[in-house]
Parts: C-alpha cells; sequence; structure tokens
C-alpha cells in the first residue's frame, strides 16, 4: 500500500511540474517570436535602404529613365520587394517558432502573398494600360513619330513614342507628354507628313 501511495505521489507530482513547465515554454516561445519579428523589421528596412542607396549612387532609376522614358520608380518597387520578402520571411519563422499548424502557416503565407501582389499591382497600375497601349499603337501603328496630333486641347508633332507615354512638341515650342492610354480611349485628329514636310 505504502508502495503504490509514493508512485500516486510521484506521478502528481509530475503532472504539477508539466502543468506549470507548459505555460512558461509557450510564454518563452511567444517572447522569442516577438524578438524574431522585431530583428525581421529592422533587417527588412536596413536591406530596402541598402538597395536604395545602391540605386542612387549608382543612378540606375535616371538613367533607365532616360532610355525607356518610364516613370516608374525601379528602385521604389525592387527595395518594396527585398524589405517585405524579408519581413515575410522572420513572420513565418516567428509563427513556427510559437507552433502553429503548418496548415495555419500555409494558409497565412498565401494571404500575405496576396497582400504584397496586390501592393505590387497597385503600384504599377498607371504604367500597365500605358504600357498595352504602346503595344497596340505600335501593332496598329496608329501613330508614328513625326506626326502631326490634335488631341483635345493639346496640338502638335509627336517627337517620340515611349513604352508609357507620347512626347508631342507644340508649334510654340512647348513639351507635352501624352500618356498612351489616350491615343486608346480618346479621341484625336492625325496627319502623317510626307518626307519632304517633316523638317
Amino acid at each position: 500500500m505504502v508502495f503504490n501511495g509514493t508512485n500516486t505521489t510521484v506521478v502528481a507530482m509530475n503532472l504539477s511540474a508539466n502543468s506549470f513547465l507548459e505555460p512558461s515554454h509557450l510564454v518563452n516561445n511567444i517572447l522569442i517570436a516577438l524578438v524574431i519579428i522585431f530583428v525581421g523589421l529592422i533587417l527588412g528596412r536596413v536591406a530596402g535602404r541598402l538597395i536604395q542607396r545602391i540605386f542612387i549612387d549608382f543612378q540606375v532609376d535616371s538613367t533607365l529613365k532616360k532610355k525607356t522614358k518610364s516613370k516608374v520608380s525601379l528602385q521604389r518597387f525592387l527595395s518594396g520587394l527585398v524589405s517585405y520578402t524579408i519581413y515575410i520571411m522572420f513572420f513565418v519563422w516567428a509563427l513556427n517558432q510559437i507552433g502553429i499548424t503548418h496548415l495555419i502557416l500555409n494558409i497565412i503565407v498565401v494571404v500575405l502573398a496576396l497582400v504584397v501582389l496586390s501592393t505590387i499591382i497597385l503600384s504599377l497600375k498607371d504604367s500597365l494600360p500605358n504600357l498595352v497601349a504602346y503595344r497596340s499603337i505600335v501593332k496598329r501603328k496608329a501613330i508614328k513619330i513625326g506626326d502631326e496630333v490634335e488631341f483635345k486641347i493639346v496640338k502638335g508633332k509627336i517627337q517620340d513614342i515611349t513604352v508609357l507615354e507620347t512626347i508631342v512638341k507644340t508649334s510654340s515650342g512647348d513639351i507635352v507628354h501624352i500618356p498612351n492610354i489616350l491615343f486608346i480611349e480618346e479621341i484625336f485628329s492625325q496627319r502623317r507628313l510626307r518626307a519632304h514636310e517633316k523638317n
């Protein structure tokens, strides 16, 4: 009888110890997860700024804009992409530290990926329609460099057609930048000059 009582006492002590340690273990994991998230936020921010500094030092954005006439900032896009990638990686690591099941973890990763993708799409929403319009303009040969166009209150000669906009020089010498999408959506008049008229 004494032996059985001793075993019962030992089992009860073990259960009490486990019930005491489990909440403490969970709290420790939560604290570690918070530290991981904090470190991830710092590293993501630093990495994003480092990308921006590299682009500024090498003048990547200015060179790209001169060659493509594009207003899209590759510097801002890539720095944001790197930062958010690091944020997601450390956030997933923190959730794994807490012990969240793989199913919930996968759902969260998918949601975060959709949020990042939506952010990227929204940042490019003004550029994509103009890019599509540029392809349509080139394919249909709707307008060409040297043509005279009259668009709303703008009238002049086309100087250049880029992937995002068409550059028109008015008779007074003003340079006007017209988004390509407007040549698809709006009505404009056009006169294609002959070779001896373009000069």
